[in-house]
């Protein structure tokens, strides 16, 4: 009948095949393969005569042998035609025959048909049929996946398990054979492997009696099924995983949504088994594996997709998921993608602290260190992760929350802190760029820097130091404090450091990284000095001090390190110049710039503001005695310091050296008219016209301290009063102060001419000037009519004050100090007197400023 056309067309109408159940199969595979002899209708009409059913019932001669003979045959037979009868025939056969077989014949040819198809050797439709027989005929809905309903099947949990096993090792098995093109062979396949995925996870045996190692071995399995088709082996040693051919960019799109179903699967698998809280924990372990596999980035990458769709809340953050995270991190493997994956995890999953209010931190806290470096690497990288504020703002709030509002910093050690402060960069990217190191601007741009940085002043218990009494009580805790406010301060200094250096390397031209706005670096300069300033402890800790001393040392050698005159230098002048002008510890400063500053000019600068500085804290004269205790005048650049002092009228800086010497000479009253002398000698070269406005009144304390030394020698002349050498230094005293007293400039080509510039100092001093210059003027000129007349010319000159309108808030002055001068019985002695009148009256701020010695 198979060997001719015709004789099949007259036999076919009485070919029974149940006739021969022996013969059954054998006629079956010989009907198959006769389509290209007998034609496509002829063989699909002899296909239909097969009654698989009632042969199935036959007995005894249906064997097993028998049956397991068919069921190879129909999964192996392979029609080599298109869509048509002789493919509907076969797989009717195929149906009748899983549905007439019992459970573990089924089984067995399920693994056969999965074997063909992941080589491609099966029709699809076939295969496609033997899946869905599984489940009534039906394709399973996908959105049973999102319930916790479940599948109805006559299969057992154990052969469930083995269909999928089976799947998973035919499928690693086909990737080490034939690489990634088996994914091309696998695309008429996928949806029968999807659904045939979904069946068995979704399958109502595997959740019967279920204990927990029933749920590992599920998840096993789910994943040993999934890794597959991520191109993921099992290594020979069978230690591990590595990615041997993942799909190609091409069938990204078909490994996308596998990975859809499989997360849902997950999903599924945990909330029929009553632990929905764990499908993030299995993700995760998916994702481990995945990564250290070493698969490509558009492989993981798929996976970042998908699971940023999934809920993370419940994630237990274990210390083995931080270990995990940040080994890749120091390997340097974490993309762009990866990072912005993990980070996200991290901020919605729980961690160890969540639920303390106060959770202590220990020494040994390996978890807690762990978090912080990936906190801060994540930090580093926010710009690129979140391009947008907004979300680098949630991420910062979230760690914010889930780490540094929750533990109590107190005793983190100095050693841990520099750990973490050892993994920060030393420049950031210009996008980070800021103009300050607090927060204020960082909550406004959400800046990696100032989150950084604000994140290290929480772990050192300095963030808040205004607002709070200062920081951990005790002995250690003091010395913990103030050690991490040194790291902290070293390492923002660091900063700063590398960034003068580089620009001052490439002078003029932008450096290529900058990790402070250029303009305001002495803004940063100046906040950090007053950061470590700022703990309001009292009384203040010996610890404070050494590390104040640290704190400036190294603000000083950051301007010692840059060039005089640079724009550089003159921003951080300006910074440290601003600090010690609102400093609360002005004598450790006077103390540390006389040891570190390296620029007599700006020693001379800074003591001058920092003596400012602490009368303006207190009026007390005894004050004078602590700057006396701090200030130390250089050696080998004495004469340079003095004339700086000269040039920029830092009379308190003179003041002090003056008081440093008469204290030192105390009882030796010839040494101690040198130091009037000296006196003299400053006061007539001091340039007081460049004092800042309102204080050139403080040149009194020289004047004073001079009159005082005066009248002292001239108490003691046994010689009349022409001998006093401090009478005769006072004649450049008088000049000095007589030329300070002049309305007008008068020295210069256009002051000869009458055209000088007005006085820039107070009408009050200049009133003072001339009162003083005049009266020591006319007690240095002898008798006669020439000198009278010109004492008379000095104090008329004092006398048209009043008629001035320049002068007219303090005109009723100036008739009682014509009246002074004019009293010939108030020689050069009376010089205490009337300096000690006219500070009361003119300059209430200094009387008793000074400090009698």
């Amino acid at each position: 009948m198979l060997n001719c056309r015709e004789r099949t067309k007259l036999l076919g109408e009485v070919f029974n095949p149940n006739a021969a159940p022996d013969a059954f199969e054998r006629m079956y595979r010989n009907v198959s393969n006769m389509v290209d002899k007998i034609g496509e209708e002829a063989t699909a009409s002899l296909l239909d005569k097969f009654d698989v059913r009632a042969w199935m019932k036959t007995t005894p001669s249906t064997s097993r042998e028998a049956r397991e003979g068919l069921m190879r045959t129909i999964v192996e037979s392979f029609p080599k035609t298109e869509e048509g009868v002789v493919l509907t025939s076969h797989r009717r056969v195929v149906r009748d025959f899983l549905a007439a077989s019992p459970q573990d014949l089924v089984v067995d040819a399920l693994h056969l048909a999965i074997g063909r198809a992941v080589t491609g050797n099966i029709r699809p439709e076939v295969f496609h049929d033997m899946v869905r027989a599984l489940n009534e005929d039906v394709a399973p809905n996908r959105n049973i996946l999102d319930t916790t309903e479940l599948l109805q099947t006559n299969l057992s949990r154990d052969q469930l398990l083995s269909v999928a096993t089976e799947l998973s090792s035919q499928f690693s098995a086909g990737i080490s054979k034939r690489g990634n093109a088996i994914y091309s062979v696998a695309v008429p396949y996928f949806d029968s492997f999807v659904d045939l995925a979904i069946i068995i996870f979704a399958s109502a045996p595997l959740f019967s009696m279920a204990t927990e190692i029933h749920h590992e071995e599920l998840w096993a399995t789910l994943q040993n099924l999934a890794l597959p088709f991520m191109g993921i082996v099992r290594k020979e040693s069978q230690h591990g995983y590595h990615c041997v051919s993942p799909w190609t960019p091409e069938t990204a799109d078909i490994a996308g949504e596998f990975l859809a179903v499989f997360a849902k699967l997950v999903g599924k698998v945990c909330r029929n088994s009553v632990v929905s809280e764990r499908t993030p924990t299995l993700l995760w372990r998916f994702y481990v594996v995945v990564f250290n596999a070493q698969s490509p980035s558009f492989v993981v990458n798929a996976l970042h997709r998908q699971y940023a769709t999934e809920n993370w809340e419940s994630f237990h953050v274990s210390g083995v998921v931080a270990d995990q995270i940040l080994e890749w991190v120091k390997q340097q493997r974490l993309t762009v993608e990866s990072q912005r994956f993990l980070s996200s995890a991290l901020m919605a999953g729980r961690w160890l602290s969540d639920g303390s209010l106060q959770a202590e931190v220990g020494a040994g806290d390996a978890y807690l260190m762990n978090m912080l470096n990936l906190i801060f690497s994540f930090g580093v990288n926010a710009v690129s992760l979140y391009p947008d504020n907004e979300d680098r703002q949630r991420m910062f709030d979230a760690f914010s929350v889930k780490c540094f509002k929750v533990y109590n910093w107190q005793r983190f050690m100095p050693s841990q802190f520099a750990e973490i402060v050892q993994t920060l960069p030393e420049d950031w990217t210009p996008a980070s760029e800021s103009s300050t190191v607090m927060t204020a601007e960082s909550e406004k741009k959400a800046s990696p820097l100032l989150y950084a940085l604000k994140f290290l002043r929480i772990m050192a218990g300095i963030d808040n130091w205004p607002a709070v009494s200062g920081p951990v009580t005790g002995e250690s805790g003091h010395e913990i404090t103030y050690s991490k406010l040194e790291l902290y301060v070293d390492y923002v200094l660091g900063l700063l450091a590398r960034q003068t250096s580089v620009q001052m390397a490439l002078d003029a031209l932008s450096p290529p990284c900058r990790t402070f706005a250029d303009e305001s670096i002495g803004d940063v300069l100046m906040e950090v000095l007053q950061l470590a300033e700022s703990d309001s402890s009292n009384p203040p800790h010996q610890a404070r001090g050494v590390a104040l001393r640290h704190v400036m040392q190294r603000s000083f050698a950051l301007l010692n390190a840059s060039e005089r005159g640079s724009r550089t230098f003159n921003r951080l002048w300006d910074g440290l110049a601003r600090a010690c002008r609102a400093s609360r510890t002005p004598i450790l400063i006077i103390s540390v710039a006389c040891q570190t500053v390296a620029s007599a000019e700006h020693m001379a600068l800074l003591v001058e503001t920092c003596i400012e500085r602490q009368l303006s804290l207190t009026r007390d004269p005894e004050a004078w005695r602590a700057v006396m205790s701090a200030f130390t005048l250089p050696d080998l650049e004495t004469d340079a310091f003095v004339r700086h002092c000269h040039a920029h009228a830092l009379v308190l800086t003179l003041y002090a050296h003056a008081l440093q010497k008469l204290e030192e000479y105390n009882g030796n009253p010839d040494l101690r008219v040198v130091v009037g002398e000296q006196l003299g000698n400053w006061i007539g070269k001091i340039k007081i016209e460049t004092a800042e406005d309102g204080k050139e009144a403080k040149v009194v304390l020289l004047l004073a301290q001079f009159a005082q030394l005066l009248g002292e020698e001239l108490s003691s002349l046994p010689l009349p009063e022409h001998h006093s050498r401090l009478r005769a230094q006072s004649a450049g005293i008088a000049d000095a102060l007589l030329r300070w007293g002049e309305d007008r400039a008068s020295q210069g080509l256009w002051a000869t001419l009458g055209f000088g510039p007005r006085s820039r100092l107070s009408v009050d001093f200049r009133l003072f000037a001339r009162a003083v210059g005049t009266f020591i003027a006319t007690r240095l000129l002898g008798s006669g009519p020439a000198n009278s007349e010109q004492k008379a010319r000095l104090i008329a000159g004092v006398a048209s004050l009043q008629h001035i309108v320049d002068y007219e808030k303090v005109a009723r002055h100036v008739e009682p100090v014509v009246e002074f001068l004019q009293d010939d019985g108030r020689g050069i002695g009376a010089l205490p007197e009337l300096l000690g009148w006219l500070i009361r009256l003119l300059f209430p701020e200094y009387h008793m400023m000074g400090l009698p010695m």
